[in-house]
């Protein structure tokens, strides 16, 4: 293994966990507004952070997929 795909490995570890990181706590976030919160604008808060968790988990999956894909060196 050479330095560059080190490097490749730890760039993609380290987007597929932020695009995780987001997407659990706008999850969380999102179930809190709509079932918890007396905020009025509790229903866009909400809205926004299910489109922040899709944003999340398409930063997960193009880190998985397009960044650093280790399947071909297990075949």
């Amino acid at each position: 293994m050479n330095i560059k795909d080190f490097i490749l490995i730890i760039f993609s570890r380290i987007v597929a966990s932020i695009g995780m990181t987001l997407g659990t706590i706008s999850m969380i976030y999102s179930f809190y507004c709509f079932f918890f919160s007396a905020n009025p604008c509790r229903f866009i808060l909400g809205g926004a952070s299910i489109v922040a968790f899709l944003i999340g988990y398409g930063l997960y999956k193009f880190a998985l997929k397009y960044i650093y894909d280790e399947w071909e060196h297990y075949r």
